[in-house]
C-alpha cells in the first residue's frame, strides 16, 4: 500500500548471478488470475466487480480466454489489454465482447500499437462475454 502506482524495474540476485531486468507493475486496482478451462462462453471466468485487473496467459495459438461480466444498460465497459506497452510482449491480440447469445457487439485489434482497447456502451442488461484471443 505504500508503493506509488507505476512500473518498477526489478532484478534478482543470487550467488549464481543476477537475472535480466524485468518490469513489475504496482497499482491499486483489484486483481484476478485467469483459471482454465475458460475457452467457451459457458465456462468463462466470472468478473464479480469492476474495475478489475485480470492476469491471464494465452497458452498456445488458437487459445481463447473468456471472462463473463454482468452489465447494465447505459453503462460503458472499457477493456484494455496491456501486453506490448507494459510487458514488452510480442502478443498481437484481439478483444471481443459478445452478448448472452454469442453475438459480437464490439471488438478491437490494435488501439495502442499491438495492444487492443475496447469501449462499449451497453444497450441491454445482461451477462456479456469478454473474449481475448
Amino acid at each position: 500500500p505504500d508503493a506509488p502506482s507505476r512500473i518498477y524495474l526489478v532484478r534478482f540476485y543470487t550467488p549464481e548471478g543476477s537475472s535480466v531486468v524485468k518490469r513489475f507493475l504496482v497499482d491499486d486496482v483489484p486483481c484476478q488470475m485467469e483459471t482454465e478451462p475458460n475457452n467457451l462462453i459457458k465456462s468463462g471466468n466470472p468478473i464479480e466487480t469492476v474495475p478489475r485487473q485480470i492476469f491471464g496467459v494465452l497458452q498456445k495459438g488458437g487459445d481463447v480466454d473468456v471472462y463473463r461480466v454482468s452489465l447494465k444498460a447505459g453503462s460503458t465497459l472499457v477493456a484494455t489489454l496491456d501486453a506490448q506497452k507494459w510487458l514488452q510482449s510480442p502478443l498481437d491480440a484481439l478483444i471481443q465482447l459478445a452478448d448472452e447469445r454469442g453475438n459480437v457487439v464490439a471488438e478491437n485489434i490494435d488501439t495502442h500499437n499491438l495492444d487492443p482497447q475496447l469501449s462499449y456502451t451497453v444497450k441491454k442488461d445482461g451477462v456479456y462475454a469478454l473474449r481475448v484471443m
